[in-house]
């Protein structure tokens, strides 16, 4: 029997991320993202995994991933990799939805975007056009034999891309889609708290998330601070946890300038588990995190990262905003 969940493939910039967490917003399910958890997971980056233990370690780590997806994770809209499809399991995992798009169309959409340099230098197989469009040549076919359903998503908006898959799923008992109208708008366990008790509950919440980021900021004042680092960047994952950056770029007019892995810092105690916030939106989540940063600021002006005049949260792949 198939599992509540959706698992979104297709070839690196397509877009699974954006889409993701549209579609959880719109049906109350979680968003995970499988490269954002092995990272979590190995407290690296992907690019640190493949240089130092290889692309065999790294597909390792998505199989145990994929066994912990199947046996744990209900009602969850899942982004995998471009590689993650191979994996035993994928269609025990949930409804495997494949975004089509042509080799051109991805590669249009990657230069029409913003920070569309970025976005490519993220991306080191696009390097070479040629080899990517014939690894995309190769995989077109995999991925469509392993999807239960192909959304084309060429010149789409999310928005419509998100309909088509509501639509498409409505008839797989998918425990998200068939939510009551007020649970999908709001209600139910993962929903805003109502009255007295959901107010103290989420004060009591914001207050933990405030302290657990004092400690770390206090404890990048026992650090050396690269003098590359003009911005910080507090980068929120799903499941919940924090990381914190020091970037060698900023731009006023990028809502999203975090700069290559190569060129940024990361302190000691650079990550935070948020397991606490669990049953909060990420809208919730990241406002939390904006709010309880704020505060710190005027309560810690002589910190070292608040001396630095750019410092912004935000979730990975998504807008930065400014504190």
């Amino acid at each position: 029997m198939k599992s509540s969940n959706i698992v979104l493939i297709g070839f690196m910039g397509v877009g699974k991320g954006t889409v993701a967490r549209a579609l959880a917003a719109q049906s109350g399910m979680f968003a995970l993202d499988c490269d954002d958890m092995i990272e979590s997971y190995a407290n690296k980056k992907i690019g640190q995994i493949f240089k130092e233990q290889g692309e065999q370690s790294f597909r390792k780590m998505e199989e145990s991933l994929a066994k912990f997806l199947e046996k744990s994770v209900r009602c969850a809209v899942i982004s995998t990799g471009g590689g993650f499809y191979a994996v035993k399991n994928l269609n025990k995992i949930g409804t495997v939805v494949y975004l089509k798009s042509s080799f051109e169309g991805i590669i249009n959409r990657l230069k029409n975007s913003e920070n569309a340099e970025k976005k490519f230098a993220k991306r080191p197989l696009l390097a070479d056009l040629q080899k990517a469009a014939a690894l995309h040549a190769q995989r077109n076919g995999a991925y469509e034999k392993k999807a239960d359903i192909v959304i084309d998503v060429e010149n789409k908006s999310v928005k419509k891309i998100v309909k088509e898959i509501c639509s498409a799923c409505d008839g797989l008992n998918l425990k998200g889609k068939k939510m009551s109208k007020q649970k999908r708008s709001g209600g139910g366990k993962n929903s805003e708290p109502h009255g007295k008790e959901g107010k103290d509950d989420k004060l009591e919440k914001k207050e933990a998330l405030k302290q657990k980021l004092r400690e770390l900021i206090e404890g990048l004042e026992r650090e050396e601070i690269p003098k590359r680092v003009i911005a910080w960047h507090f980068d929120l994952y799903e499941p919940y946890a924090l990381e914190l950056a020091g970037s060698s770029s900023f731009d006023a007019d990028d809502n999203d300038w975090a700069c290559e892995d190569e060129d940024e810092f990361y302190p000691q105690s650079s990550r935070l588990q948020l397991e606490f916030l669990s049953e909060l939106s990420w809208r919730q989540v990241l406002k939390m995190l904006v709010q309880a940063l704020r505060e710190l600021r005027e309560q810690m002006p002589s910190a070292k990262i608040f001396e630095c005049k750019h410092v912004a949260a935000g979730f990975v792949d998504g807008d930065l905003i400014l504190i």
